[in-house]
């Protein structure tokens, strides 16, 4: 047994005169709170008057419920003004930040406010009636009308697809077809220097090509892309047209026969797709996987069973159908915009030629040529193509806004429009908006844009999900054209007219004159 008092007797007893830490500790703890306590109690005595002349923010109620407006008076000013986009921006010249009133959809309201932009990212709800018109081609049950929580769980799915590993493994492929065109053209400047090219038609072709190869890795050999262009276009044309009331009979026939085309066409290059991923599992080889090969492969996080082939024809579609516009217009402009600013065309040929010194661009290249990468972001601030991205509210919400005596009520089931042309070119967020300054987005320089002003691609839970894709794309062929030719307009620049279809695209097309480099 333990004796307890043989252990006490061994515990040496406590000498009373060694140091009182304790004390010590106590005096430190008790001069420390008084460093931090008497300041701020002086500070409370300067400003008290102040801060207790506190004034509550103001709620303000800015949409009924029933809030809507008459579309046969809206849509002919809509017309007048030349489209959606000029028509809210003179909206917001007359009502300020937040537009509330004479928009033709009900519930809705337009903002132009960094504040609100914020507090909504992670909102991921739509409005489906905004996007009702695309159910003709993209079907009843398409991405763009998917809940927050559906289209979060699908873009987590297929995210990869547009990811680093699939866009370095794929660049070769894309690089080719770029070289292709500039051969061409090339060809056709030695033959005649004279020789105007219609650069948005061809920059379409290039971006429904490579947009194709990035989404469902097709082999042109079996497909006819100029029949495939030109049966597309018509049918997003039939559906820009189609919810304004804008097709006869004979177009409404042409229209269905379309997407009937475009549907059995997408069908047989699925099929083919699926035939060719049959084959590569059987033979054992590892590859990158694409959306369509997502879709094929995995199930529908949303009723945990295989994507049926219509789901697959329907995303499918849409994803070709927001890539294709997004590059295809972006490269034009850029081309405009160089053309029109010589000092910035001759700054990003010396970036090139010394980065390159004559060789083809890597994928690495792209991302290192920084003055280029300012180039495209200038561009699409100043060009966007882009109208608007919106987002629904489906509870009552209170808002902070860039007013400091405002907050901002918004009742249940509202749609919040934001206009990215009014964000881009408002004095406010960008100093001299209508100036081409790419060392806006300098790394000095960067630092300076007030966050959420900045959205080509739209914000938040719901951005465009082939950014970075886009972003590569545009700076390739930038890139290999400038790296060949000086960039010349072929027509005045105010002939320069946008038109709002699926983009902001130029009515008139692009002009360019392609001088070879000496």
């Amino acid at each position: 047994m333990v004796d307890v008092n043989q252990i006490y007797d061994k515990i040496p007893e406590y000498d009373h005169n060694l140091p009182d830490y304790d004390e010590y500790y106590n005096k430190l703890i008790i001069g420390i709170s008084l460093l931090l306590i008497i300041p701020s109690l002086y500070y409370l005595y300067r400003n008290s008057a102040y801060l207790l002349d506190v004034t509550p923010k103001e709620t303000v109620i800015t949409v009924e419920k029933e809030f809507s407006t008459n579309e046969n008076d809206v849509f002919p000013e809509i017309s007048s003004c030349g489209g959606f986009i000029p028509y809210l921006r003179k909206l917001h010249e007359d009502q300020g930040d937040l537009v509330s009133s004479k928009l033709p959809y009900p519930n809705t309201i337009s903002v132009v406010d960094p504040m609100i932009m914020k507090a909504t990212l992670q909102i991921g709800d739509r409005p489906i009636n905004l996007f009702k018109f695309l159910e003709p081609f993209l079907g009843n049950d398409n991405l763009q009308i998917h809940d927050s929580k559906r289209a979060a769980k699908f873009r987590k799915l297929v995210g990869s697809s547009f990811g680093h590993d699939v866009l370095v493994a794929k660049y070769p492929i894309l690089r080719d077809i770029v070289v292709e065109f500039i051969e061409k053209w090339e060809n056709m400047v030695m033959k005649d220097k004279n020789t105007v090219f219609k650069m948005q038609e061809q920059c379409l072709e290039f971006s429904l090509r490579t947009t194709l190869n990035v989404v469902i890795s097709i082999d042109e050999k079996n497909l006819d892309v100029n029949t495939y262009k030109k049966s597309y276009d018509a049918v997003l044309i039939g559906l820009f047209d189609k919810q304004f009331g804008k097709l006869d009979t004979l177009r409404e026939e042409e229209f269905q026969e379309g997407i009937n085309f475009m549907k059995s066409l997408t069908c047989k290059l699925i099929d083919q797709r699926r035939k060719e991923l049959n084959k590569t599992n059987s033979e054992g080889e590892t590859k990158v996987k694409d959306l369509f090969d997502i879709l094929v492969s995995e199930n529908d996080p949303h009723t945990g069973k295989p994507f049926t082939d219509e789901a697959i024809t329907n995303y499918i579609s849409g994803y070709i159908m927001a890539g294709y516009h997004t590059t295809g217009v972006a490269i034009p402009y850029t081309l405009f915009a160089l053309s029109q600013n010589h000092d910035v065309q001759v700054k990003l040929h010396e970036e090139i030629d010394k980065t390159l010194e004559g060789r083809l661009p890597t994928f690495d290249d792209l991302s290192n040529m920084e003055y280029l990468t300012q180039v495209v972001k200038e561009s699409l601030r100043v060009h966007p193509p882009g109208s608007f991205f919106a987002r629904l509210l489906k509870s009552e919400t209170i808002l902070p806004t860039m007013s400091e005596s405002k907050d901002l009520r918004i009742q249940a089931d509202t749609t919040i429009l934001y206009p990215i042309p009014l964000y881009h070119e408002n004095p406010k967020f960008f100093p001299q908006p209508e100036k081409f300054d790419p060392t806006r987005f300098s790394q000095d320089k960067i630092k300076d844009i007030e966050p959420n002003t900045y959205c080509p691609f739209g914000s938040g839970a719901r951005i465009c999900p082939a950014e970075r894709f886009s972003l590569m794309d545009i700076k390739m062929v930038v890139c290999l054209i400038l790296q060949k030719f000086n960039v010349e307009l072929a027509m005045k620049p105010e002939d320069l007219i946008k038109e709002e279809r699926f983009a902001n695209m130029p009515k008139n097309d692009v002009l360019i004159k392609l001088e070879l480099r000496s």
